[in-house]
């Protein structure tokens, strides 16, 4: 059976404040960096904590790192396997690399956040905007809590730090820039990046033409166009084949899974492309 792409219906999403404890990429990185493939999530999660493995900060605060953030984005059912991000980060992978495979990492963990850059802020791009502000994560918060699938206690003040959350993960992420007053960046989707993001959902869809047209493609703010572009890329590098006919889609996937893909760009120097 084809494993099910993200469900859209509102009753079966959950969405959660999380967001607003910040992006904690940092956090994230230095903890995959600690984690060994094997572990147990449960068995590092206590080390991190009564180990101080993140160094200067309070058993409290590393418990929530690792709740919030770590756990979720690393060791939820809807994320890829924590071994192939690390090996990417032990491989030398540039912060800018590391960032946007920590930013999936966390969309893909995070139903908000997953829905606010695919729903709203791709369509803010699309239509020219060159400013955001923490107002539009603020509205799309708002206009959720309208139609139900978040509670009407979240306070106007939850509301607000949600919104700059939102957005602060969104820079970190890549895809704006600026502190006060943010912008959208120049788009651009590292190979490495691109060849993490293609083997994830090949695992997930079956559909050659659904690979291509899938919203994930979104958190980078990528329309189809720029989607096929990469993949006659990735073709002429050889790490898969792409061909269309006929308006028909086809890839042949060089490698099994995204593991193995990972470690064909570790092997052939491609970690920071």
């Amino acid at each position: 059976m084809e494993p099910r792409e993200r469900d859209k219906r509102p009753g079966l999403r959950r969405y959660t404040r999380n967001i607003t404890k910040g992006a904690m990429f940092e956090e994230c990185r230095a903890l995959l960096r600690e984690w060994q493939p094997g572990t147990d999530p449960d068995d590092f999660r206590r080390q991190a904590v009564e180990g101080n493995l993140l160094g200067k900060v309070t058993r409290a605060r590393a418990a929530d790192v690792m709740r919030r953030a770590f756990m979720a984005r690393f060791f939820s059912p809807e994320v890829p396997q924590a071994e192939c991000a690390r090996k990417l980060l032990v491989a030398g992978a540039p912060e800018g690399v590391m960032n946007r495979i920590v930013f999936y990492h966390t969309a893909l963990g995070d139903d908000l956040l997953y829905d606010f850059v695919t729903e709203r802020l791709y369509d803010l791009w699309r239509s020219g905007r060159y400013q955001v502000g923490t107002a539009d994560g603020e509205a799309y918060v708002e206009r959720l809590v309208s139609q139900g699938p978040i509670p009407g206690e979240w306070t106007s003040c939850a509301r607000t730090k949600v919104g700059r959350g939102l957005l602060t993960v969104c820079r970190e992420g890549g895809l704006l820039q600026g502190a006060a007053k943010k912008r959208f960046a120049p788009v651009h989707l590292p190979f490495a990046v691109f060849i993490y993001v293609a083997y994830h959902l090949k695992g997930k869809v079956a559909s050659s033409a659904r690979v291509v047209e899938h919203p994930d493609w979104r958190l980078f703010l990528l329309n189809e166009e720029a989607v096929e572009r990469s993949f006659l890329d990735a073709h002429q590098r050889e790490y898969l084949g792409y061909y269309t006919a006929g308006g028909v889609k086809r890839i042949d996937w060089r490698y099994a899974d995204l593991c193995e893909a990972v470690d064909a760009l570790v092997e052939r120097a491609d970690a920071g492309a």
